[in-house]
């Protein structure tokens, strides 16, 4: 009887979920616009800008990120097929929308003078952008401000949003425009800007990547990007038919996508920056993202009782992995102690020798 009731169950779920996953209906002139382009739109990802958008080093490999993600699902709600161009930067990109080439941006501020030479979707996800300063940095109270880096040098990269709105709030900062956020934090390590100023997304990226453990949120700017797909003015339809598609990505959805690029080893200093991060969403899909989770925890209910076994022997090889790899990475560092006393040792022995030749010197000297 149990193994009936657990059937239906299941067969419902598949059911609602199927219900839930149907494609966007588009109105007749969208439609046929898309149909025309055979259901595909052309893409262009930016080279380097983690975790929204960026490639690995092999040129053939798809570009990732959150905002590739978002761009995936949209296309999947609205059955369309995305072909993504070769990866290039921002500037690039922009100079090839304003021309009226076809394509997306994916991660766009809509500022100054873009909103007059192309069509911005609704935000898909708003991020704050934040202080970044050496764990080190001398502070004057717990949260910094703006306003306590007058005149000290901040590093921003060029062409972002924040940086304009520094240059019309704050005179005084020394700004110091970098190419990319890594070469920012890369300043900041060697100390030759005061703080760096991010969005918090892409800090996560490089401290998630344990690349920066020297350095942390020293406070908020009171700037929030706001992010979305951009088109040319040429394609007018694309920018209604994607905010159809944005229309359709539930609560839970967005937890997801956020949860897997946006993540901290350490969660200090976040606290105050959690109600920040708001990401968009409308209240219309509070219902759906309740029934996706009882669906969830239904499914999750079955593969407990049919696969618990298996689970056990992943969470022993999944611990027994972390063990073999917490040993190397012990000795690793052991080794690097060794080698920079090797090196130490080596350089007073070249400072013994040195003084047992002066004074050999010496005493030659007084010989004669």
């Amino acid at each position: 009887m149990v193994s009936y009731r657990l059937s239906f169950i299941f067969f419902v779920s598949l059911f609602l979920l199927h219900a839930t996953a149907q494609a966007v209906i588009l109105a007749p002139e969208q439609q046929h616009w898309l149909d025309s382009k055979n259901n595909t739109i052309i893409v262009r990802p930016e080279k380097s800008y983690p975790p929204f958008s960026f490639v690995s080093s092999t040129p053939s490999i798809r570009p990732k990120g959150l905002a590739v993600d978002y761009l995936d699902l949209v296309a999947r709600k609205l059955g369309a097929q995305p072909t993504y161009l070769e990866a290039k930067s921002r500037s690039s990109i922009l100079e090839d929308l304003k021309s009226g080439k076809e394509g997306i941006a994916l991660a766009i501020s809509e500022k100054g003078e873009l909103g007059d030479i192309l069509y911005f979707t609704e935000p898909f996800i708003k991020i704050p952008a934040v202080i970044v300063t050496r764990k080190d940095y001398k502070k004057s109270s717990i949260d910094l401000t703006l306003a306590d880096f007058n005149a000290k040098q901040v590093a921003i990269t060029d062409g972002y949003a924040v940086s304009d709105y520094i240059k019309n709030n704050y005179q005084r900062i020394i700004i110091e425009p970098v190419t990319d956020d890594e070469v920012g934090l890369q300043k900041l390590l060697l100390g030759e800007v005061d703080a760096a100023v991010m969005d918090l997304a892409s800090l996560s990226y490089y401290t998630s990547r344990d690349v920066l453990s020297y350095v942390t949120i020293a406070g908020q700017t009171g700037f929030e990007y706001e992010l979305s797909f951009a088109v040319p003015r040429t394609m007018p339809d694309l920018q209604i038919i994607l905010n159809a598609g944005l229309k359709e990505i539930t609560p839970s959805e967005r937890s997801i996508i956020k949860d897997r690029w946006i993540t901290f080893p350490e969660k200090e200093n976040l606290s105050a920056l959690d109600k920040k991060f708001v990401l968009t969403g409308g209240p219309l899909w509070i219902g759906l993202s309740i029934l996706g989770g009882i669906i969830i925890i239904i499914l999750l209910t079955i593969m407990i009782v049919h696969s618990r076994k298996h689970h056990y022997l992943y969470a022993d090889s999944v611990l027994k992995k972390k063990h073999k790899e917490d040993k190397i990475n012990n000795l690793t560092k052991e080794l690097e102690n060794l080698e920079n006393a090797s090196s130490v040792l080596n350089e007073n022995m070249e400072e013994i020798k040195t003084l047992e030749k002066t004074i050999h010197e010496k005493i030659e000297n007084l010989k004669d």
